[in-house]
């Protein structure tokens, strides 16, 4: 009878020991995980201007009608007009105009009014 509880608690104790071990070993693994993630250098976002070439509030999500040169205008304005004229972007890379509008219609809700107050400078209707 003795032997038999021996070997229960050596048993247990040996069961109690590895369970401890692997709650360390994955406990210090999540750590190292966490500090891993820490030590990443945070994404930089380069603001981007890009310049509304089109004439018409009609126009301002479509791809063609903005560029990211400047097109040299000296008609663009702090002034309250209808058209954006630069518009840049600082919260997120724009690679191309596809995503630009893509941002566009989802920062303005779609609505092609409200680009041009969030521009950088705005334009009149030619």
């Amino acid at each position: 009878m003795a032997i038999l509880k021996n070997n229960w608690l050596r048993t247990s104790s040996l069961i109690a020991l590895m369970l401890a071990f692997f709650v360390t070993a994955n406990a210090s693994e999540n750590n190292e995980e966490k500090k891993a993630e820490k030590d990443k250098p945070e994404k930089t976002i380069l603001a981007t201007t890009w310049h509304f070439i089109g004439t018409s509030l009609s126009e301002v999500f479509e791809e063609d009608k903005w560029q990211s040169a400047d097109p040299g205008e000296s008609s663009c304005s702090s002034a309250a007009r209808p058209l954006p004229c630069a518009y840049t972007v600082t919260d997120e890379d724009i690679a191309d105009t596809d995503e630009l509008v893509t941002y566009l219609r989802a920062t303005h809700q779609n609505n092609p009014s409200a680009v041009a107050p969030a521009a950088d400078s705005r334009k009149l209707e030619e």
